[in-house]
């Protein structure tokens, strides 16, 4: 019996999440963490923290699992993302729009952008990472 080792391809910490497919201009209302990207899911680990506050908490480069919001971390198989891309605000800011199935069937649409919306490379990193995935 073979067993399927998920893989970390790709990760970035301090980044916020919206609901919806176009990011928020506005930090109140989104939730900070970290996007992970493995060989099977499409993974946002919040803190639990707004994106305001969360801009202000400890610079971590790793997330202590006692540290996870389960209610506000998102969990998308990648075969089940049916949409996902670099997109750009009118003020420059880029960040990763995603559209798909969760892990418990639900129809979800995100967007996840960094601090300031600047690390454009970063997010197209991520995004091939789970297209290649798929």
């Amino acid at each position: 019996m073979k067993v399927d080792n998920e893989i970390v391809i790709g990760w970035e910490p301090h980044m916020m999440r919206s609901v919806g497919p176009r990011a928020k201009m506005l930090v109140f209302g989104t939730k900070y963490g970290m996007v992970v990207v493995t060989n099977r899911r499409f993974l946002f680990l919040s803190e639990g923290e707004s994106g305001f506050s969360g801009q202000f908490s400890r610079n971590v480069q790793e997330i202590d699992s006692q540290y996870l919001d389960s209610e506000s971390s998102i969990d998308i198989p990648i075969g089940q993302i049916e949409r996902i891309r670099v997109r750009r605000r009118w003020d420059f800011a880029s960040y990763i729009s995603i559209q798909g199935v969760d892990a418990n069937m639900r129809k979800v649409s995100y967007a996840f952008m960094s601090k300031f919306g600047m690390n454009r490379s970063k997010l197209y990193e991520l995004v091939n990472a789970a297209k290649k995935s798929r």
